[in-house]
């Protein structure tokens, strides 16, 4: 049976989801430099309600995290590190449009977002991948730390409240939701051949935001023999699969 129409339409629709999304953002974003007051009131205004900086805080994990995998994604170290700095300075809407651009060159979603196959050799980088999985540990505990505050302070629909009233602070939820859009593709091409781990990480990382990111890619970092190898390689992080894959890579 000839895969390839199938794999070029499931590319097209992934490619039409992601410029969907993208330009989503736009309305958003205009009314929120339209009723804009100045960089300083709208972080000052974003972080006056805690539910608003929960999502300040969601964010800034999504993005994180989201830095090395577009570093390793390269394809060298110097166009990887000029896409981290686009997405510092205009957020998710960059990683859109590198999702974008890869599903414009690969023939499979699989390859665009997740490029190397499982058993793909990476360069070695130990104290890379201990830095990562320190890091994702951090940002999981920041986040829920936040949120904790905000659950006790706070009723979700006061702050829903305040998100959807202030502009800022709704271009802030849309950039986070667009991200997490992102993430659940990314864990689905990961984690594909173990559905009954799959489907659980995929509702929880839309009800809990990116706390369930920064523990798959904690998970992900464990026995990775790389940053590039832990981001960037076909193989699910939460299936027995894993577990058997390092066992072989130990034996040679």
């Amino acid at each position: 049976m000839d895969l390839q129409p199938t794999s070029r339409a499931l590319r097209l629709l992934t490619a039409a989801v992601l410029s969907a999304t993208l330009f989503a953002l736009f309305p958003f974003a205009t009314s929120a430099l339209k009723n804009g007051t100045g960089l300083p009131n709208e972080i000052s205004l974003i972080v006056s309600n805690v539910w608003s900086l929960c999502t300040l805080a969601d964010y800034i994990t999504g993005m994180s995290l989201v830095l090395p995998y577009l570093v390793c994604l390269g394809p060298t170290p110097w166009t990887g590190t000029l896409w981290c700095i686009l997405e510092l300075l205009l957020g998710t809407p960059v990683l859109l449009i590198r999702g974008i651009a890869r599903l414009a060159l690969h023939s499979t979603v699989a390859e665009a977002i997740v490029p190397f196959a499982a058993g793909t050799a990476t360069s070695p980088n130990r104290p890379g991948t201990v830095l990562l999985r320190w890091s994702a540990g951090l940002l999981a505990v920041v986040f829920t730390g936040v949120c904790s505050y905000a659950l006790a302070t706070e009723s979700i629909s006061v702050g829903w409240g305040f998100i959807r009233t202030h502009p800022s602070s709704l271009l802030l939820f849309a950039l986070q939701l667009s991200g997490v859009l992102f993430t659940a593709m990314y864990i689905w091409i990961r984690e594909r051949n173990n559905l009954w781990m799959a489907i659980p990480t995929l509702i929880l990382l839309v009800f809990l935001g990116n706390v369930v990111t920064a523990v798959y890619v904690l998970l992900a970092s464990i026995g990775a023999t790389s940053v590039q190898d832990a981001l960037l390689v076909r193989r699910s992080v939460l299936g027995r699969s894993r577990r058997f894959y390092y066992e072989q890579l130990d034996e040679e």
